[in-house]
C-alpha cells in the first residue's frame, strides 16, 4: 500500500476517546463510487473517503493513516459536498488501517452542538475542540436569533460528544471565535475568523460552508481586529481542520481548569497577568511531585512580549521567572515544582509579566503534549494539546508602585521578643491607587522554622490578611490578601512585617521581598496588576540586615488572675499565687526555687503548712513548709526542682504556689485579719541556659504574690427593704409578717444550723395569742409549720447551706386573727425579730446573726372609687362607632379587694337611645358588656366580676360605648352622652361585701350623625400690603366625617390697626368667599358685625369688629362624608400707610377664626338674629326672625330626613355650633405694611 501523507489533505484527527458507533448512510448515498479491481487494494492517502462494498459505514483516513468513522450525514456535508470522492476498497484492505476510536466533529463554526442529557450548548473550535457558550444573548449574537433551531444546534449523543475535546473553554461575550464565517447585514464581504483576526474570504463559496456563514452586527465585527491575509474556501476546509495528538492515557492527568480565564485585554507593561490555570489530577494512590512544566506561547506575540513567566498555586509563587525561548517557556526543579497529593487536584495557574509597547499583540499558552510534563511515579495522560485562552494586548498608563531601596531593619542583635519589626519598606505610589493583593517574603538565615511566629503585616500601621504562624518549608511567608485587597492611596505608604522572636539563641535571620512578582499590586482603575519597582528602576531584591538573636532569657511576672481578697483560715491546699515563666531564645532549666511568704504580724516562727510548687497543674519538687520572711529559722523554703522544670521558647509554664493556712511551726499564729503574701526570692545561679550552658539567676529580683487577707466566714441578717411598715386588716391566713435578706460574705460558705423568730407586739396585739400556724421559707426551702406560737424562741433546727457571697430570702408567715386589733386606743402592731444560727463550713467559726423585721399596724381598710385623669376630655364624636367615654380608678388601702359589680349610667332615656351597649376593660382585656336596660333604660350593670385590687394599690377600668347610629328613626343627634359610674359592689379578703354608691361623672361627649374637621391653611404674608390689589386673606377647610355636614355660617374677628401717627383710613373692601377656588359669594352674604355688607367697595373699617360670612337664606354649603372643601376669603385693602408720616409705620389688618366656648345646648333651630336679619343664630323652637343667638360657627350633621336649608319658621332642628369641633380655634393671619 502507498503510504502518502499530504499535508494540504490532512483533516481529521480526534484527541477524546470514545465508542466506535456506524453511520448508516444508505447505499443510495454514495454512489456513483471510485471502483477498484477486485482482489487489489487502491492507493490511499491521508485525508480520503473510503467503505467497504455492502456496508454503510464511511471513514476518513488520518494523517498517520488511521480510519475514523462519519457519524452522520449531518457531520458529513459540514466538510463535503457529496460523496463522489468515497473510494470502495475490501474488507481486507479496510483492515490494513487500525481503527481511531474518536468520530468526525463538525466543522469548526458550522454548528452549535449539545448533549442530550445536558442543558449546556458549546461552539466547535479548530480540532473540535469545545467552547461552552456562556449565555442564549451571546449565542443569539453570534449564531443568529434562530440559534437553537436544528439547522444551527445538533443535539449529539453523549457516546460521540466525547470525540470534542473539552478543555474548559468559554465563549462568555459576543467575540467571534476561530473557525467561524461572518459577514455584515448590509455588506456581502464574508470574513473567516482565524488566530482571533478576521480574514476576508476570496472566491465563492459552495453549499458546504455558505450555509455556516453568520449575519452579525457591526458591534460584534469591531471586537476582533482585521488580518492582513486572505483564504479561499479550500484553505478553511484546511485549516479547520488541525491537526492534533491523540488522548494520552496516564495516571497524572492535565487539564485546562475550569477557573482559567476568559479571553481578555491584558495592558502592555503589567505585571503577573493571569494567562491560564492547568488542572493535575492524581489518580494514584501516591503523591507525585511535578520535577517540569514545558509551555508553549500561542497567539501572534513575540517571544519578548512575555517577559518574566511564572507558575502559581493560588497566591503562592511556584517558580521564580522564566523566559520565553523559540515559542517556549521551561520550568525545571528535581526536587518538586508542585506536589500533588494522592487522589488529589492541583491547579496551577501561569502568569506573567507583558511587556511594554507591545499593544496589538495576542497571547496564550498551552502544553502541546504528554511529554511536556514530567513528575515523579507518574505517567502524563490528557488531551493534548492543552491550550488556554488568547488575550489581546492595549496600551494604557498605569498607576506605579515604587519601594525604597532603604529598607529595616539593619544588622543588629535582637533579644527574644513579641512584635519584633522584622521588615520595613516605604512605598511611593503615583499616578493613582492601587489595590494590595499579596505580598511574598524570604527568610534568609540560620534560624530554624519554629524560631520565628506569629507573622502580621501592616499597611500604614493597620494590620491587614490573617496572622500567619511560621515560615512555610522553603522559609517563605506569603500573605494572600485577595479576598478582600487592602487598597493603598496615592503618596508615600508604610508596609511593614512584624513578628515574634521564640527561639534561636545565636542564630541569624533576615526578610527579603526576592522579586517583583513577589508584590502583587491591582491598579484600581484598570484593574491589573501593576509591575513594583525599587528604587524609581527595574526591581531587585530588598533585603533586611541580618539579625542575631542573644542568649536566652527567662522572663517571670505575676499573672493578671493570681489569687487575690480573702483566704479562709484553717483552709488546705490554698492558691496563694500565680506566675507566669517564659524562656526566650533558647531552652531554660529552673533547677530551684525558693519562696517565702511574707505575714502581717512578723511572727519569728511561722511557717504554712503542706508548701508546694506546681507548674501547669502539676506539682514538682517536693512538698515542705513555706516559711515566712520572719521566721527566725528559714526566711525562706528553698523547692529542688531537679529536671522537672525546663522552659521551652514559645511555651510559657504558668506557675503556682500552694499551702495550708495553718501555721505548722508550733503554736498556730495565723489569725483572722492577718496578711499573707507569697514571694518569689531572688535565685542564686539556679537557671541554666540549655544552648550555651551557662548559669544565671532566676528571678534576679524578689517577685510578689497578691496580697491575701486571712478571714473567716459570717452571714448578716438584715431586713428585706422590698417589704415596707404597712398596715394591714385581719383576719388572714398564712399573712407574711417579716421578711428578711440574709448575705453571706465572700471567704467561704456557712453551714446554718438554727433558725429563732422573736415576736414584739403593741396594744391589742399579742403573737402568742393572735398568731397560729406559724412557719418560714429559706430560698427554695419551707420549714415545718408551728400551730402554737409564743412570743419569742420560736424555734427550728436545720441543715442549710449559705454559698459564699449568696444572698438568700427568708420570710415569715403566720395566720392572724380578728383579736389582733380592738380598733381602738393606741395602734395595734407588731413585728418578727429573726435569729440565724451557724458555723463557716471550712474555718468552723461561730455564727449568731438577728434582725428585726417589718412593722404591721392591724387596723380597718378602704376602697375608693374616682373619675381616673386619663378620661378623655370633653369632646364631640360621631355615632355609629365603639368610643372610650370614661376611665374609673378603685383604690384599696390597707386591704385588698375584689369588684364584683359595676354599674354605670346615662342622663336620661333620650341620652341612652344613641347608646347600644356598655364595654368593660381592664387594660386590652374585656371584663364583659352590659345592655342599658336599668332604671328606665339609661344605666347598664356588668355582674359576675372577679378584679382583684391589692391591698395599697389602684386599678383603673375603661369604659366604651358602643353608639348607635342617630337621626330621624334612630338615636337622638346632639345628645350628651357623658358616662356616671353609678355604684360598685366589692368584696374583702373575708367575703364581706359592700357597695360604694357615690357619683362619679364623666366628662361631656356629644354625639353627632358627622363631625366636620377644620383645619387652616398657612399663607404667605411675608410681602408688604399692595393697597388696591385684591389678595387672599384668610384660607381654611372643612372635612366631613362619616356622614355628610352642611354649613350655614362663619364668624371671624377682624383688627384692622392704623399704626404711625394714625392718620391713615383703613378699609378691607370688595370681600369674596370662594369654594376649593370657586367664587360662591354669590350664594353667601359677606358683612360686618352689624350687618352691613362688605362685599363692595363699602367694606370693613376700622370700627369693625367682626367679618361675617352667611349663606343667604334657603342657602347651605354642603361637604360629602369624606371629602375637605378649602375655603378662602379674598378682599381689597386700601388706605394702609398712605398718610403717615412716619418712616416706619406700622398699619395691619388680621382675622383668625375660632371656636364656640359652649355647646348650643336645646338652641337647634336657624333664626335671624336681632342685629340682622342676615346674621344666623341658633334657637330654641322655629320661629320668626330676631330670636337667634350668634355663635362662631353655625352647621348641621343633618340627621333629619326632612332637613331643609330654611331659617326661622321653616327651619328643621339639627344644627348646632362649633363647640368642640377639631383644631379651633384657628391660628390668625396678619397683613401689614
Amino acid at each position: 500500500m502507498k503510504d502518502v501523507l499530504k499535508f494540504g489533505k490532512k483533516l481529521f484527527t480526534f484527541s477524546v476517546v470514545a465508542m466506535t458507533l456506524a453511520w448508516s448512510l444508505g447505499l443510495s448515498m454514495v454512489a456513483p463510487l471510485v471502483a477498484n479491481a477486485e482482489g487489489e487494494c487502491p492507493a490511499v492517502e491521508a485525508g480520503d473517503l473510503v467503505k467497504v462494498a455492502g456496508k454503510a459505514t464511511v471513514y476518513v483516513i488520518s494523517s498517520d493513516l488511521k480510519r475514523q468513522v462519519i457519524p452522520d450525514e449531518k457531520v458529513f456535508y459540514t466538510w463535503y459536498k457529496d460523496f463522489s470522492s468515497v473510494k470502495i476498497i475490501a474488507e481486507t484492505c479496510l483492515s490494513q488501517f487500525p481503527l481511531t476510536p474518536y468520530y468526525l466533529t463538525f466543522r469548526p463554526g458550522s454548528m452549535l452542538v449539545k448533549s442530550a442529557e445536558a442543558a449546556s450548548v458549546y461552539a466547535v473550535l479548530p480540532g473540535g475542540e469545545l467552547a461552552h457558550i456562556a449565555n442564549e444573548q451571546v449565542a443569539a449574537a453570534l449564531y443568529g436569533a434562530n440559534w437553537f433551531k436544528s439547522a444551527v444546534l445538533a443535539v449529539v449523543p453523549d457516546t460521540k460528544l466525547a470525540s470534542y475535546p473539552d478543555n474548559g473553554k468559554k465563549v462568555s461575550s459576543a467575540m467571534p471565535h476561530d473557525g467561524m464565517l461572518l459577514k455584515r447585514a448590509e455588506n456581502t464581504q464574508i470574513f473567516y475568523v482565524t488566530g482571533g483576526k478576521l480574514v476576508n474570504v476570496e472566491g465563492a463559496l459552495s453549499k458546504v460552508t455558505s450555509g455556516a456563514v453568520r449575519t452579525v452586527s457591526e458591534a460584534v465585527i469591531s471586537t476582533l481586529g482585521l488580518g492582513v491575509s486572505s483564504v479561499t474556501e479550500a484553505n478553511i476546509l484546511t485549516q479547520g481542520a488541525v491537526t492534533t495528538t491523540p488522548v494520552v492515557l496516564g495516571n497524572l492527568t492535565v487539564s485546562l481548569s475550569a477557573s482559567t480565564p476568559s479571553s481578555k485585554t491584558l495592558v502592555a507593561g503589567q505585571a503577573i497577568a493571569h494567562l491560564t490555570s492547568f488542572n493535575l489530577k492524581n489518580e494514584s494512590s501516591s503523591e507525585m511531585k511535578v520535577t517540569s512544566i514545558k509551555l508553549k506561547r500561542i497567539g501572534v506575540s513575540a517571544d519578548t512580549t512575555l517577559s518574566s513567566v511564572y507558575l502559581y498555586q493560588g497566591m503562592k509563587r511556584l517558580t521564580d521567572n522564566s523566559t520565553v525561548s523559540s515559542g517556549f517557556i521551561s520550568f525545571n526543579d528535581s526536587t518538586g515544582i508542585v506536589t500533588v497529593p494522592a487522589y488529589s487536584t492541583v491547579t496551577v495557574d501561569v502568569k506573567s509579566n507583558i511587556t511594554s509597547a507591545t499593544s496589538g499583540q495576542t497571547v496564550g499558552v498551552s502544553i502541546e503534549s504528554s511529554s511536556d510534563v514530567k513528575a515523579t511515579n507518574a505517567s502524563i495522560g490528557g488531551s493534548f494539546p492543552v491550550s488556554g485562552n488568547l488575550h489581546s494586548i492595549a496600551t494604557a498608563t498605569l498607576a506605579d508602585f515604587n519601594m525604597s531601596s532603604t529598607v529595616t531593619p539593619a544588622t543588629t542583635d535582637v533579644d527574644s521578643q513579641s512584635d519584633y519589626v522584622m521588615f520595613q519598606n516605604s512605598v511611593s505610589i503615583t499616578e493613582r491607587d492601587v489595590y494590595l493583593r499579596s505580598v511574598r517574603f524570604r527568610q534568609i538565615g540560620s534560624m530554624s522554622k519554629s524560631d520565628l511566629s506569629n507573622f502580621r503585616l501592616y499597611v500604614e500601621g493597620v494590620q491587614v490578611g490573617s496572622i500567619v504562624s511560621s515560615v512555610d518549608e522553603n522559609n517563605y511567608l506569603v500573605f494572600d490578601l485577595s479576598s478582600s485587597p487592602v487598597l493603598m492611596k496615592t503618596g508615600t505608604r508604610i508596609i511593614k512585617l512584624l513578628g515574634d522572636v521564640v527561639d534561636g539563641s545565636s542564630r541569624t535571620f533576615s526578610f527579603s521581598i526576592r522579586q517583583a512578582s513577589d508584590v502583587e499590586v491591582t491598579d484600581s482603575q484598570y484593574g491589573v496588576n501593576v509591575l513594583a519597582r525599587a528604587n524609581s528602576t527595574s526591581f531587585s531584591a530588598l533585603t533586611t540586615g541580618t539579625q542575631t538573636i542573644a542568649s536566652g532569657t527567662l522572663t517571670i511576672t505575676k499573672m493578671s488572675d493570681s489569687p487575690s481578697g480573702n483566704v479562709i483560715n484553717g483552709a488546705t491546699n490554698v492558691k496563694l499565687a500565680k506566675f507566669q515563666v517564659k524562656a526566650n531564645g533558647e531552652k531554660v532549666k529552673v533547677e530551684n526555687l525558693r519562696v517565702y511568704v511574707d505575714e502581717s504580724d512578723s511572727d519569728t516562727a511561722l511557717t504554712l503548712r503542706n508548701g508546694m510548687i506546681y507548674a501547669n497543674g502539676v506539682q514538682i519538687g517536693n512538698t515542705a513548709s513555706l516559711a515566712a520572711l520572719d521566721d527566725a529559722t528559714l526566711g525562706y523554703t528553698e523547692y529542688n526542682l531537679g529536671s522537672a522544670l525546663v522552659v521551652e521558647p514559645g511555651t510559657p509554664v504558668v506557675l503556682e504556689v500552694y499551702a495550708d493556712i495553718y501555721d505548722n511551726d508550733g503554736a498556730n499564729e495565723v489569725a483572722v485579719g492577718d496578711t499573707l503574701r507569697v514571694y518569689l526570692d531572688t535565685g542564686s545561679s539556679n537557671a541554666q541556659r540549655m544552648v550555651s550552658l551557662n548559669y544565671f539567676n532566676a528571678p534576679t529580683a524578689d517577685l510578689g504574690a497578691n496580697t491575701l487577707t486571712v478571714a473567716e466566714g459570717s452571714l448578716t441578717v438584715a431586713k428585706n427593704t422590698s417589704l415596707n411598715n404597712h398596715t394591714a386588716v385581719a383576719a388572714k391566713t398564712a399573712y407574711k409578717v417579716g421578711s428578711f435578706k440574709v448575705v453571706g460574705n465572700t471567704t467561704e460558705d456557712v453551714s446554718v444550723t438554727s433558725v429563732v423568730v422573736d415576736f414584739t407586739a403593741t396594744d391589742a396585739a399579742d403573737a402568742s395569742s393572735d398568731l397560729t400556724n406559724l412557719y418560714f421559707t429559706f430560698g427554695d426551702k419551707t420549714s415545718s409549720i408551728k400551730s402554737t406560737v409564743t412570743d419569742t424562741n420560736n424555734t427550728w433546727s436545720v441543715n442549710y447551706t449559705v454559698k459564699a457571697g449568696e444572698t438568700v430570702t427568708v420570710d415569715v408567715y403566720a395566720d392572724v386573727a380578728t383579736t389582733v386589733t380592738d380598733a381602738a386606743g393606741a395602734a395595734d402592731t407588731l413585728y418578727t425579730n429573726l435569729q440565724i444560727v451557724g458555723t463557716g463550713v471550712t474555718s468552723s467559726s461561730s455564727i449568731d446573726q438577728n434582725a428585726d423585721g417589718q412593722t404591721t399596724t392591724w387596723g380597718t381598710g378602704s376602697f375608693v372609687t374616682a373619675l381616673d385623669g386619663s378620661s378623655p376630655l370633653n369632646r364631640i364624636v360621631a355615632a355609629n362607632q365603639e368610643v372610650e367615654a370614661a376611665n374609673y380608678k378603685f383604690t384599696a388601702t390597707n386591704e385588698t379587694y375584689t369588684v364584683k359589680e359595676v354599674q354605670v349610667k346615662l342622663a336620661s332615656a333620650a341620652v341612652a337611645t344613641a347608646v347600644s351597649e356598655a364595654k368593660f376593660y381592664s387594660g386590652t382585656t374585656l371584663l364583659g358588656s352590659a345592655s342599658f336596660s336599668l332604671s328606665s333604660n339609661t344605666a347598664a350593670k356588668l355582674t359576675g366580676m372577679s378584679l382583684e385590687v391589692p391591698a395599697n394599690s389602684s386599678k383603673v377600668i375603661t369604659v366604651k360605648l358602643v353608639l348607635n347610629n342617630v337621626g330621624t328613626g334612630m338615636g337622638t343627634s346632639q345628645v350628651n352622652a357623658a358616662l356616671t359610674l353609678d355604684s360598685v359592689l366589692f368584696e374583702d379578703t373575708q367575703g364581706v361585701q359592700d357597695t360604694s354608691a357615690t357619683d362619679r361623672a364623666g366628662n361631656e361627649m356629644y354625639v353627632y350623625k358627622s363631625v366636620p374637621t377644620v383645619a387652616s391653611v398657612n399663607l404667605d404674608n411675608s410681602s408688604n400690603i399692595v393697597n388696591g390689589q385684591p389678595m387672599d386673606l384668610y384660607k381654611f377647610t372643612v372635612t366631613a366625617g362619616t356622614n355628610d355636614v352642611r354649613l350655614k355660617q362663619f364668624v371671624l374677628p377682624a383688627t384692622l390697626t392704623d399704626g404711625g401717627t394714625g392718620t391713615d383710613t383703613l378699609e378691607v373692601e370688595s370681600l369674596k368667599l370662594y369654594e376649593n377656588g370657586v367664587d360662591i359669594s354669590s350664594y353667601v352674604v359677606l358683612q360686618d358685625q352689624a350687618g352691613n355688607s362688605v362685599e363692595s367697595t363699602s367694606g370693613l373699617l376700622e370700627a369693625d369688629d367682626h367679618l361675617v360670612i352667611s349663606w343667604a337664606a334657603g342657602y347651605e354649603g354642603s361637604i360629602t362624608a369624606g371629602a375637605t372643601k378649602t375655603y378662602t376669603i379674598r378682599g381689597t385693602l386700601a388706605g394702609f400707610n398712605t398718610t403717615d408720616s412716619d418712616a416706619n409705620p406700622t398699619d395691619s389688618f388680621s382675622l383668625y377664626f375660632p371656636g364656640d366656648s359652649a355647646h348650643n345646648s336645646t338652641k337647634v333651630y336657624l333664626n335671624g338674629t336681632a342685629t340682622a336679619v342676615t346674621i344666623w343664630g341658633l334657637h330654641t323652637a322655629a320661629a320668626v326672625t330676631g330670636s337667634g343667638t350668634l355663635y362662631n360657627f353655625i352647621w348641621s350633621d343633618a340627621n333629619s330626613t326632612s332637613h331643609v336649608a330654611d331659617e326661622n319658621a321653616t327651619s328643621t332642628g339639627d344644627w348646632m355650633n362649633s363647640y368642640k369641633v377639631l383644631n379651633l380655634d384657628l391660628d390668625g393671619e396678619t397683613w401689614s405694611n
